[in-house]
């Protein structure tokens, strides 16, 4: 570890904490290792930074109802095609 980490405050702060998450990536390094530990730690805290500078969005509940109503009427029709190809008088054996 080359330096401290610490409680990100800043989108510098930030970046540098994903550039050296990033770096740590591309690392094959073992397990129970320093390089390990800091990249568990840094993941922690860039997490926690991203929580609190971006808040998780509550859908509206009429948006979802439509989406999911959306997804059944796009299966339903997948599962259509598919079972009308399945069904076919074609025979496509050689």
């Amino acid at each position: 570890m080359n330096q401290q980490i610490r409680v990100l405050k800043t989108l510098q702060g930030y970046d540098a904490a994903i550039s050296r998450l990033s770096a740590l990536m591309d690392i094959d390094f073992s397990e129970s290792s320093v390089e390990e530990s800091e990249f568990k730690l840094l993941w922690l805290v860039i997490q926690s930074y991203e929580n609190i500078v971006t808040p998780p969005v509550i859908p509206d509940p009429i948006d979802g109802i439509l989406f999911v109503m959306e997804q059944k009427i796009y299966l339903g029709w997948c599962f259509h095609v598919v079972w009308r190809h399945a069904n076919c008088d074609i025979n496509l054996a050689p």
